[in-house]
C-alpha cells in the first residue's frame, strides 16, 4: 500500500514539474512547437498518402460529393479559391508583415515571412511533381464541373465582385449537359482501369493559408495578452 502511494506521488511529482515547465516556456517556444506539431501531422499524413490508404477513401468522398446538385455557391467558392493562389498569398504575406513591423518587430522579419512562404510554395511544386494520384476518367469529369466552370476569365468584373460578397444566387446557371455530367460520374462505379494522373497534393491552398493563419493568430494573440496582461 505504501509503494502504491509513493509510485502515485512519484508520477504526480513528474507531472506537476512537466507542467511547471511548460508554463514557463516563452510564448515564442509555444508557438514554435505548435508549428512543429503541425508539421508532424503533415508528414504523418503524406507517410499514409504514399501507402495508398487513403486513395479509395478519397475517391469515395469525391463521387459522394458530386451527388449534390450543382449550385451558386460553387462560383463563390471558386472565386474565393483565388486569394488563395500565389500571387494573393505574397499580397496577405506583405500586409502581416506590415502587421509585424507596426506592433515592433525587427525590419527582417519581412524577408523572413517571403522565405518562408516561398518555403511553402516550394514544397507544394515538389510535392506535386513527386505524388502522382490515379482518378479515374468518369471521376475526373464530374469533380471539373464543381469548379464554376460556367465562369470565364471574360465574365464581368461586377459579377465576379458579387460572388466574392458570397451573393451566390447572381452565379450563372450550370448547363444541362454539365449537370447530366456530373450525376453519370456520380453514379457511374469507378474502377483504376482507365485513369488519369492528378497532381493535387499537397495542397498548396491549404499549406499557404495554414502558414498566414497561424502567422496571423500569433499577432492577434500577442495583440490581446499586450492589452490585457
Amino acid at each position: 500500500m505504501q509503494r502504491s502511494a509513493s509510485s502515485a506521488s512519484h508520477r504526480w511529482l513528474k507531472k506537476h514539474v512537466f507542467t511547471a515547465r511548460l508554463k514557463s516556456l516563452p510564448p515564442a517556444h509555444k508557438w514554435f512547437g505548435l508549428a512543429i506539431v503541425l508539421l508532424a501531422l503533415f508528414l504523418l499524413y503524406t507517410a499514409l498518402f504514399l501507402t495508398g490508404v487513403m486513395l479509395f477513401p478519397t475517391l469515395h468522398l469525391e463521387q459522394w460529393l458530386l451527388h449534390r446538385p450543382l449550385a451558386g455557391i460553387d462560383c463563390v467558392f471558386h472565386q474565393w479559391k483565388r486569394f488563395g493562389e500565389v500571387p494573393w498569398s505574397l499580397v496577405f504575406t506583405f500586409i502581416i508583415g506590415m502587421g509585424c513591423l507596426w506592433l515592433g518587430y525587427r525590419r527582417r522579419v519581412l524577408p523572413y515571412l517571403f522565405l518562408l512562404m516561398l518555403l511553402c510554395v516550394g514544397s507544394e511544386v515538389l510535392g506535386k511533381h513527386i505524388f502522382p494520384q490515379p482518378v479515374p476518367i468518369s471521376l475526373e469529369r464530374g469533380m471539373a464541373n464543381l469548379g464554376c466552370q460556367q465562369m470565364s476569365e471574360s465574365s464581368s468584373l461586377a459579377l465576379k465582385s458579387k460572388l466574392i460578397l458570397g451573393m451566390w444566387w447572381v452565379a450563372p446557371p450550370s448547363p444541362a449537359w454539365r449537370i447530366r455530367q456530373t450525376h453519370i460520374s456520380a453514379n457511374t462505379p469507378f474502377t483504376l482501369d482507365e485513369v488519369a494522373t492528378a497532381y493535387g497534393y499537397p495542397g498548396g491552398h491549404a499549406i499557404r493559408w495554414m502558414f498566414l493563419g497561424l502567422i496571423l493568430s500569433w499577432l492577434v494573440w500577442s495583440c490581446a495578452v499586450y492589452e490585457h496582461p
